[in-house]
Formats: C-alpha cells, sequence, structure tokens
C-alpha cells in the first residue's frame, strides 16, 4: 500500500426510470427522477469536501448519470446488462476500483447510495478513520436500524454484499462475511429519502446541507402539504441484538467523532 491511502467513495446509483419507486404513489416519474438527481447533486458536492479522497465513483446502469459525474469531476462506472441489483452494483463498482480500472485504483472503499442529502463530510472522514485503523469494515445504518446506509471496507478485504431489509446486521455479524463489521452512527447518513413522511421531514430539519434536495422538495410540499418530524428529532430505533463496546471490538482504544454504536 502507498504510504497515504487511496481512499475512494463509491456512490451507488439506479437507473433514472426506477428512481424511488416507493415515492410513486405520491410524485409522477418526472418528479422522482428530478428527486434523484438532486440528492445525488447535493451528495456530491459534499464528497468534494471530504479531505484525503483520491476520488469519487458513480456506478449506475444509466449513461445519463455518466454526464452528471463529468460535472462534479466524478469517475462513472458503466453497470453492464449482467449486473443486477444493488449487491451486484455494489460488487462490480468495488472491484472496478480494486483491480485498477480507474485511474489509481483504491485501497479504502466508502460505499454509500446517492440518497443522503444532509451527508457530512466530517462523517465520511471519521469512517474511512476507523476502516484504516481497524482493518475492519465499517457498517453505518439508516434510520430505522435495519439497513446498510455506509459501508467502508479495504479494497483487497471487501465483505460479502448483502444488501435488502435487515442488512446492518448481516454485514455486521459476518454472515457470508469474511470478517464482522465495526458499527458506527453517524446522523448524517440516517435521513435518507424513501417516504413522503421522509419529505416533509428533511423539509422541517434544521441541518444544514441538501440545498438542492431542499429547494425541490419545498416545491413539491406546496401542492402536497404535510406534517413531520425533522431527520435529527426522530427518536432513534433501539438496535438489537446488543452490540459489543469499542473496547469489545478492538483490542486498543480507538475514538471517532462519529457515535460508535455500544
Amino acid at each position: 500500500m502507498s504510504e497515504v491511502a487511496r481512499n475512494w467513495v463509491l456512490v451507488l446509483v439506479k437507473a433514472r426510470q426506477l428512481a424511488k419507486t416507493r415515492l410513486a404513489g405520491v410524485l409522477s416519474l418526472e418528479e422522482r427522477m428530478a428527486l434523484q438527481e438532486a440528492m445525488l447533486a447535493d451528495v456530491l458536492a459534499t464528497l468534494a469536501e471530504v479531505r484525503g479522497l483520491a476520488g469519487i465513483a458513480i456506478c449506475s446502469p444509466d449513461p445519463t448519470h455518466h454526464e452528471l459525474a463529468r460535472r462534479h469531476g466524478a469517475t462513472f462506472i458503466a453497470e453492464p446488462p449482467s449486473v443486477t441489483g444493488l449487491n451486484g452494483a455494489a460488487r462490480h463498482g468495488a472491484d472496478s476500483l480494486a483491480r485498477n480500472l480507474v485511474p489509481g485504483g483504491a485501497d479504502f472503499i466508502g460505499l454509500i447510495p446517492g440518497d443522503l442529502p444532509l451527508l457530512k463530510a466530517s462523517d465520511v472522514e471519521d469512517a474511512f478513520d476507523t476502516a484504516m485503523a481497524l482493518r475492519q469494515a465499517v457498517v453505518i445504518p439508516d434510520q430505522h436500524g435495519r439497513g446498510t446506509n455506509g459501508l467502508f471496507f479495504a479494497a483487497d478485504k471487501p465483505p460479502v454484499f448483502s444488501f435488502g431489509p435487515g442488512s446492518f446486521h448481516r454485514h455486521l455479524s459476518g454472515e457470508e462475511t469474511p470478517a464482522r463489521g465495526v458499527p458506527m452512527l453517524a446522523d448524517s447518513f440516517a435521513c435518507d429519502i424513501d417516504t413522503p413522511a421522509d419529505l416533509a421531514a428533511l423539509a422541517a430539519s434544521a441541518t444544514p446541507g441538501g440545498a438542492n434536495t431542499r429547494a425541490l422538495i419545498a416545491g413539491l410540499l406546496a401542492v402536497r402539504p404535510q406534517h413531520a418530524e425533522p431527520c435529527e428529532e426522530r427518536r432513534r430505533p433501539a438496535l438489537r441484538p446488543p452490540l459489543p463496546t469499542n473496547n469489545q471490538l478492538d483490542p486498543f482504544a480507538f475514538s471517532v467523532k462519529a457515535e460508535v454504536i455500544s
């Protein structure tokens, strides 16, 4: 490995026609595609502020995302038709980075979805720091404590990707995976947008960031008023089964700004 680790963020993005299908009951396809692009623009703007990144890659089957990647200085990894599902996309994107199929390749990879408009650069930095110090995958849950919204790992030791319902604990437990993951809570990773309530929660949030997404949602909610708790005031669910403390996870003390689940 080089003296300075080559850290890449890999952003997984669905085809535009499949964007945010869970919102199909309240948003048209055109509105959902616009929402996908706004959130992705906010994510890429935040990633541009992350210190020490060697690069940002977007993995998508949609060629229209190539131009968006170019505008933000990101590398575009095209998903071939043979790649299916989120886990297939994760494998394809991570393998492309690990095998140096993009300029410079990667030593560590941070895999995130493109729908985290309130993402903070400091949380991304902390996740990379933890993965590099512990040489273990760092797993960051969604707002419900069940899904996975962040997965940071050494490029030469990728986990077995197991996205889908309950993926957070699968990525942690090591089921079908070479090693257990390290859990971390980071609030900016929790506020993803999947439901109408999520739209209203982000609009009500006082947390900085997400300018493109907020502007779009403000217009959408002007004709679809909803009441919701702001993202940062939602009660975080209990994460079960109980997770080990940080000292149990690693023999040496290691602290990060983001909260490590205990």
